[in-house]
C-alpha cells in the first residue's frame, strides 16, 4: 500500500498528501529509537519511499541517521528523487517542500548529492520567477560554485544567460555566478551588464549573490587582482561604506566592497599595488577614499614583507666585512653610520663644516640658516664620497602615490633607503617620521621598512615645540625625543640622527 515517488508527487500536484506518509516516518522514527536501523539491507523502492516522505513532508529538526547515512552510501539515489521533487516545484506543479536544497550549498556532507543535483536543477529553474524564489537560486547556484565540474557549469552559466527571456534582476545573480566561477570570462560582460539598464538594481542584486545569510565555501582571492579591483570599482560608485540606512541590500553592497578591498591589500603582487592605488585615485570612488588608501599603505608593508628574503652566507661575509649591502638593513645602517660621522666632522671638526648650511653677511660670519633644500644639497655632496662602490645617494627619491623622499640611497634596483630631512624650525619636525618617513616611504618593498630622519639643528631658539614636555636644548636632547615618539618595532626600522651646525 506505501506509494512510489510518482504516486506522492502526482497527489502533492494535486493539493494532497498521501495518509501513510507521516505513518511511515514515524515508524522509522521509532525503529531508529528503539534499535541500531540498519538500511544496508533496505531495497532501493524501499529507500526512494523514505527519501520522497522525507523530502514531501514537513518536519522541523528531524535529521534521521538513516539519512545521514544514505548522503554517503547512496548519493544518486538520493540525488535523482530530490531533482524530482524539486523540479516538480520550480514548474509550479506543486507549492514548496521540502526538497533541502539550502544543504546543497550550506552542508558538506551534501557534497556528493550537490554534485549530482546542482546542475540538473539550475537547468529546470525558470528564467522568469518571483524574487522570493531568488534565495532557491542563490542556494543552487552556490552549490554548483563549490561542488559542481566548472567547465560544465560555466557552460550552462553561458546557456541561461543567453536567453532574452530572462528577468534582468535574475541576470545579476547567474553574472555573478559566473564570475566566481569563471572570472576572467564573465568579468568583461559583468562591467558591460552592471552599467547599463537600472544598474543600481543590478549591484544589488549581484552584491546580494555574493553576501549570503550563511557562510559558503568560496575564496574570494580566486578572482584575480583585476577582478577583484574591476567589481570593487563598479560596486563602490554606487554604494558608500555602512549605509544601513538603505536596508540589508546597501549594507551587503558596502560589505562586498569592503570585502573586494580586503583581498586586494592581502595580495603581496605588484599588480595588488597598481590596482589600489588606481582604485585611490579614482574620483568615482570619494566615498572610499580613506579605505582605499589605508589599504594601499597595509598591502605595500605585505609586499615588502612578503618579498624579504634572509641573507646568503655571501652576503653576511660581505655585511661583516664592510664591503657592499646585503640588503636594505644592512644598507640602512651604512648610510645612518655615515651620517652619524658627517655628524660628528660637523661639530667637533676645525675645517668650519657648519659653513655650507647657513648664510653669510659680508664679513663672513653666519647670517641665517639656508632652505631646507639647500642643507640636504650639503649633507648630499658630504655623504657621496663616504658611500662604497656601487651604492649611489640621490635627491627626491620617487616611491608610491607620487610621495617624494628628500634622498634615496640605492644599492641596486630593489634596495634601497629614504631619508628625510627637516630643520629643527620645522613646522612637521615632530610628525614627519610617522606621517612621511613611514607612512609614505619605509613602506616600499625595496626598503624593507627602513628609513633614516634627519634633522639639522640650528640652535634651541629655533625648535619647534614638541606635542608634549620641554623644548630640548641640545641636539642630543632633540634626537632623544624624537627617538621616544616611535614604537619599539617602529625604532628597529627608523633611525634618526640629528646634526649640530649651530
Amino acid at each position: 500500500d506505501i506509494p512510489d515517488v510518482d504516486e506522492v508527487i502526482d497527489l502533492l500536484a494535486k493539493g494532497r498528501m498521501h495518509s501513510l506518509g507521516l505513518p511511515f516516518l514515524a515508524g522509522l522514527a521509532e525503529a531508529e529509537r528503539v534499535a541500531s536501523l540498519d538500511d544496508s539491507e533496505w531495497t532501493e523502492d524501499r529507500i526512494r519511499k523514505a527519501l520522497v516522505f522525507y523530502f514531501a513532508y514537513p518536519h522541523v529538526d528531524y535529521k534521521p541517521s538513516w539519512y545521514s547515512r544514505l548522503l554517503r552510501t547512496h548519493p544518486q539515489t538520493v540525488a535523482d528523487v530530490q531533482i524530482r521533487l524539486a523540479k516538480a516545484t520550480l514548474q509550479k506543479r506543486i507549492k514548496d517542500c521540502n526538497t533541502n536544497l539550502w544543504y546543497l550549498a550550506h552542508d558538506l556532507a551534501h557534497r556528493p548529492v550537490a554534485r549530482l543535483s546542482a546542475i540538473p536543477l539550475l537547468r529546470a529553474f525558470p528564467p522568469r520567477c518571483r524574487q522570493e524564489r531568488f534565495a532557491i537560486l542563490d542556494n543552487l547556484l552556490w552549490a554548483a560554485v563549490q561542488h559542481a565540474d566548472a567547465c560544465e557549469f560555466a557552460q550552462l552559466v553561458a546557456r541561461k544567460l543567453s536567453l532574452n527571456s530572462m528577468m534582468p534582476t535574475q541576470r545579476a545573480h547567474w553574472f555573478a555566478a559566473g564570475c566566481a566561477v569563471a572570472p576572467d570570462q564573465y568579468a568583461p560582460q559583468v562591467e558591460d551588464y552592471l552599467q547599463t539598464g537600472r544598474s543600481e538594481e543590478r549591484i544589488r542584486h549581484f552584491a546580494a549573490f555574493f553576501c549570503p545569510p550563511n557562510k559558503v565555501s568560496f575564496s574570494f582571492e580566486q578572482m584575480g587582482v583585476s577582478v577583484l579591483a574591476l567589481l570593487t570599482r563598479l560596486t563602490g560608485r554606487h554604494f558608500g561604506p555602512y549605509e544601513f540606512d538603505e536596508g540589508y541590500v546597501a549594507m551587503d553592497a558596502s560589505d562586498l566592497v569592503l570585502r573586494f578591498v580586503r583581498c586586494l591589500e592581502a595580495n603581496p603582487s605588484q599588480a595588488a599595488s597598481e590596482q589600489l592605488a588606481s582604485l585611490a585615485a579614482d574620483p568615482s570612488l570619494e566615498r572610499w577614499h580613506r579605505e582605499l588608501t589605508l589599504a594601499a599603505d597595509r598591502q605595500r608593508v605585505i609586499r615588502r614583507d612578503h618579498s624579504y628574503h634572509h641573507p646568503s652566507v655571501e652576503q653576511v661575509r660581505c655585511t661583516l666585512d664592510d664591503q657592499t649591502p646585503a640588503n636594505p638593513a644592512d644598507l640602512a645602517a651604512l648610510v645612518t653610520d655615515r651620517i652619524r660621522q658627517i655628524g660628528d666632522r660637523t661639530k667637533h671638526g676645525n675645517a668650519n663644516t657648519w659653513r655650507p648650511y647657513w648664510n653669510e653677511d659680508t664679513h663672513g660670519n653666519r647670517d641665517r640658516p639656508k632652505h631646507e633644500e639647500s642643507c640636504r644639497d650639503a649633507l648630499l655632496d658630504a655623504l657621496r664620497p663616504a658611500l662604497p662602490p656601487g651604492v649611489d645617494a640621490q635627491p627626491e627619491g620617487r616611491y608610491a602615490n607620487r610621495a617624494r623622499a628628500d634622498m634615496r640611497v640605492a644599492y641596486g634596483e630593489d634596495c634601497h633607503v629614504p631619508i628625510e630631512v627637516k630643520k629643527n624650525n620645522s613646522r612637521d619636525l615632530w610628525s614627519a617620521p610617522r606621517a612621511q618617513l613611514i607612512a609614505n616611504y619605509a613602506s616600499d618593498p625595496a626598503t624593507g621598512g627602513h628609513g633614516i630622519y634627519v634633522v639639522f639643528w640650528f640652535g634651541a631658539d629655533r625648535i619647534q615645540p614638541p606635542p608634549s614636555g620641554g623644548r630640548p636644548k641640545a641636539a642630543a636632547e632633540l634626537q632623544e625625543q624624537l627617538e621616544a615618539t616611535l614604537t619599539d618595532d617602529e625604532r628597529n626600522k627608523i633611525s634618526v640622527r640629528v646634526i649640530d651646525v649651530s
